[in-house]
C-alpha cells in the first residue's frame, strides 16, 4: 500500500528532522530523493514496519510559516484557524496527509534545542496552545539538558525549566482530551557521570522511540492510544524529576504536583487551599512608579503563588477578591460589572516591550502558558508596564485595542486577558498611559470557535523564491550530491535554532549554544567539511542570502574568523567517529584549519561581475543559483579562483548520481 505525506516546515532542516523521526523505527529497503518542484524535495521509499512492506512518499515544503505565507498559493495554517488556532504563532512542522484531494493535518511539531530557562521556557507555549486548540495533536520536542555558558564558553550551570511548564501541557491534554505534550530527547550534554544534578533525572523521561512509533502509526491510521499514553506518562515523569531536583519553599514540590495530577485537582483551588507562598513579582526601581508600587502592595497583600514564586503570575483567591477589587479601584477606577466573584483571578505582570519599544518575544507565550496550566476560562488581569510605541497608545485611547493584534504579544494579551492594566511611557512623546480596560468581550470574541472545515490543496510550486531555497539547494548539494566527500557540520536556514556546529578530526567534535557574532565575526549559514581531496580536510564556511546585494561587505573574513574563534574553545562534546554516544570534551579539538575557505550563496537576479563579488566579500568561492522554473531545474555555478580549482574539480568527479534536475557548472576565474 502507498502512503503520501506532505511535511510543511519552517525550513529544510525542520522538514528533514521530521523525515528522520519517521524513518528511525522502520527498515528502509529502497529510498530515492529528488526535487518534485523548484522548491520541494520528494523522498520516495519502500519500508518495512510492523512486518508490513509499505510504499511511503514524503514531500517537503520548506519555508512555510506565518512570515512566508505569501510564498505559496495557500496557507496551510488557515485550515486550523476556524477550529480555534487564533494566535500569530505557528509550529516548526505540520505533518499533512492528502485525503479526498485535500489537505488533512495530522500533527504539529516544534523542535527546540535552546536553553529551557526563564521566559525562554514558555516562549513557544503560544504555538503549542494555538495549534492544540484546533484539535490537532501537538508535540514539543526538547533536547535535554542544556548549560548556560559564560563569555568564555565555560559552563556556568545546568538550567532547567520550571515544572509548571511541562505540567501545563499535561493539564491541557487532560482537560481537552487532545494530545499536547512536551517530549524530551536525549541531548549531547546529558551526562549523569559528568554532572551529579543529572542523576536525579531518570532516563525514562526520553521519548524518541515513542514519538517515532506514534508518528508512523498516525500516518498509517492505526490506533495510537498506547503511544499517546506513553508520551503523556513521560511528560509527567519530567514534571516529577524536575520538582525533585529543584526543591524550594517557594514552589510546589513533588507531592504537590503528584496530588494535583493523580487526583485531577484544580490547580487554582489547590494553590488557594494550601497557600504555601506569596506571589511577589519584582520590578526594577527604574520601571517603578507610585501607582506601580501601590498596585504591587495590594497584589502582595492578597495574592498567592501558583507553582513557583519565579513565575510572573499569581492568584487572587475568590474569597479575597472583593477586597482586592475594592482597593484596586482606588488606584485605577473601572467598571466592575463583568467581574465574576465566584472565580479566582490570575494577576499576570509583563514588562512586555523593550526600552526601544520592540516586542519582548518570549513573553508572547506567558498568557498561553497560563491558559494551558489553569484553563482558558480563568479570569486574568494582565498588568503591562514598560515603554510603548505611539501607535499602540493611539489605538488604546481610541478604544481600538483589537487593532493591535497584528503584533504577537498584543494578540496574546487581547485574546486571553479579561482585564488589561497598562502603566507605560509612550516613546517619542511626553505622554504616559495609566489605564485599566475591561477586555472581557474581546476575549470572548477571540476564543470563539467557528468549527468550519476549510478544504485546501496547495501547489508545490511557490509564488516566489527566497533565502529558504538557497539553503535547501546548498543543503542538498553537500548532503546528497557530494555525499561521498562531504560532512554537513551545520545548516542554519531562516528559522533555524543554531543548535550546534560539528567538525571531524581524530573524533567528531561539537560546539553547542553558538554565539551569533563575536569580535567582527559572523556565524555561518552552512559549515561543510570536505574529505579525500587534499592532504587535510577542507572546511567551507558559507553565508547565504536570497540576492547577492543582501550580502555583507567582507563577509568572507567574518565567516573564517567565526570558525577560527570557535575552534579555539574546548568543544562542548565529542564522540568516536561513526558512533552514537557523546562525551563531555576536556581539551581543544584536533582540527586542522589549513584549508579554511569561505563562500557566499545567492539566487541570481541580474548579471554581476564575479571579480567584483570576490573583491567586495573577500570570499574564496561563490555559489550562484540560477532557477529554471519552466522545467523545475536549478543550475548551480560554482565560481572560484585557480588556486582552489583542484578542490572543486575532484568534488565534481566524485559526485553521486541523483537529483538530475540540479545541474552543476564549475567556473574558474
Amino acid at each position: 500500500m502507498k502512503y503520501s505525506i506532505k511535511i510543511y516546515g519552517d525550513n529544510i532542516i525542520e522538514c528533514e528532522r521530521m523525515v528522520d523521526l519517521i524513518f528511525s523505527n522502520v527498515n528502509i529497503k529502497t529510498i530515492k530523493r529528488e526535487l518534485s518542484s523548484i522548491s520541494c524535495m520528494k523522498v520516495d521509499s519502500t519500508i518495512e514496519f510492523n512486518d508490513e512492506t509499505l510504499e511511503l512518499s514524503l514531500e517537503l515544503y520548506p519555508g512555510f510559516n506565518k512570515q512566508t505565507s505569501d510564498r505559496w498559493d495557500n496557507n496551510i495554517f488557515d485550515v486550523l484557524k476556524p477550529k480555534g488556532s487564533f494566535l500569530n504563532e505557528t509550529p516548526d512542522v505540520l505533518l499533512v496527509k492528502e485525503e479526498n484531494g485535500f489537505e488533512k493535518v495530522l500533527l504539529g511539531v516544534e523542535f527546540c534545542s535552546a536553553l529551557q530557562a526563564g521566559n525562554q521556557a514558555w516562549q513557544r507555549s503560544g504555538r503549542a496552545y494555538s495549534t492544540a486548540r484546533s484539535g490537532i495533536p501537538y508535540l514539543y520536542i526538547v533536547e535535554f539538558a542544556k548549560y548556560e555558558l559564560d563569555n568564555k564558553r565555560n559552563r556556568k550551570a545546568l538550567r532547567f525549566p520550571n515544572p509548571a511548564i511541562p505540567f501545563s501541557y499535561l493539564n491541557y491534554s487532560i482537560e481537552n482530551g487532545d494530545l499536547l505534550a512536551q517530549v524530551y530527547f536525549k541531548g549531547e550534554e546529558y551526562q549523569p557521570t559528568f554532572d551529579n544534578k543529572l542523576k536525579k533525572f531518570s532516563s525514562d523521561i526520553f521519548g524518541e522511540q515513542e514519538v517515532s512509533k506514534y508518528i508512523m502509526n498516525l500516518i498509517l491510521e492505526h490506533d495510537v492510544s498506547e503511544y499517546e499514553k506513553n508520551i503523556i506518562d513521560k511528560n509527567y515523569q519530567m514534571v516529577e524529576d524536575l520538582s525533585k531536583s529543584t526543591l524550594s519553599s517557594k514552589a510546589f514540590d513533588f507531592t504537590d504536583w503528584e496530588n494535583i495530577y493523580r487526583n485531577k485537582l484544580d490547580i487554582l483551588d489547590y494553590a488557594s487551599s494550601k497557600n504555601k507562598f506569596k506571589f511577589n513579582k519584582k520590578i526594577s526601581s527604574k520601571a517603578s512608579s507610585d501607582k506601580i508600587k501601590k498596585f504591587q502592595a495590594i497584589v502582595n497583600k492578597y495574592s498567592i503563588g501558583i507553582g513557583s514564586s519565579d513565575l510572573p503570575f499569581g492568584l487572587i483567591p475568590k474569597n479575597s477578591k472583593k477586597q482586592f477589587i475594592k482597593e484596586l479601584k482606588k488606584i485605577y477606577p473601572f467598571n466592575e460589572e463583568n467581574i465574576d466573584y465566584n472565580k479566582h483571578m490570575i494577576i499576570c505582570m509583563i514588562k512586555g516591550f523593550k526600552p526601544r519599544g520592540d516586542d519582548n518575544r518570549p513573553d508572547r507565550g506567558i498568557l498561553p502558558f497560563i491558559a494551558m496550566l489553569v484553563g482558558e476560562d480563568c479570569e486574568i488581569l494582565t498588568y503591562l508596564y514598560g515603554p510603548l510605541y505611539k501607535q499602540y497608545y493611539n489605538h488604546i485611547i481610541k478604544d481600538e485595542i483589537l487593532n493591535l493584534q497584528k503584533n504577537g504579544l498584543w494578540k496574546s494579551i487581547v485574546s486571553l486577558s479579561n482585564y488589561i492594566l497598562i502603566e507605560s511611557d509612550i516613546l517619542g512623546t511626553d505622554n504616559h498611559l495609566s489605564i485599566l480596560k475591561d477586555n472581557t468581550n474581546n476575549k470572548k470574541l477571540m476564543l470563539e470557535r467557528k468549527n468550519e472545515e476549510i478544504l485546501m490543496k496547495i501547489s508545490n510550486v511557490p509564488n516566489h523564491l527566497s533565502e529558504n531555497d538557497v539553503d535547501s539547494i546548498i543543503h542538498i548539494l553537500f548532503k546528497y550530491i557530494f555525499e561521498n566527500n562531504s560532512y554537513e557540520g551545520m545548516c542554519n536556514p531562516p528559522g533555524g535554532d543554531w543548535s550546534g556546529l560539528s567538525l571531524i578530526g581524530e573524533k567528531e567534535y561539537r560546539w553547542l549554544s553558538l554565539p551569533r557574532v563575536s569580535d567582527n565575526s559572523k556565524r555561518p549559514d552552512h559549515v561543510i567539511q570536505l574529505f579525500n581531496i587534499l592532504d587535510e580536510s577542507i572546511i567551507l564556511s558559507i553565508e547565504s542570502k536570497d540576492k547577492a546585494n543582501n550580502l555583507e561587505t567582507e563577509i568572507g573574513v567574518q565567516l573564517k574568523k567565526y570558525i577560527t574563534d570557535l575552534t579555539n574553545y574546548i568543544p562542548s562534546v565529542e564522540r568516536i567517529k561513526y558512533t552514537k554516544d557523546w562525551n563531555i570534551s576536556s581539551s581543544r579539538a584536533n582540527i586542522s584549519l589549513k584549508h579554511l575557505l569561505s563562500g557566499i550563496a545567492y539566487i541570481k537576479d541580474r548579471d554581476i561581475s564575479y571579480s567584483s563579488l570576490f573583491d567586495k566579500h573577500k570570499c574564496d568561492v561563490i555559489f550562484e543559483l540560477i532557477p529554471q522554473k519552466e522545467n523545475n531545474n536549478w543550475i548551480i555555478k560554482i565560481i572560484t579562483k585557480s588556486m582552489h580549482k583542484q578542490i572543486f574539480e575532484k568534488l565534481l568527479q566524485q559526485k553521486k548520481n541523483g537529483f538530475e534536475n540540479i545541474i552543476i557548472e564549475l567556473v574558474i576565474i
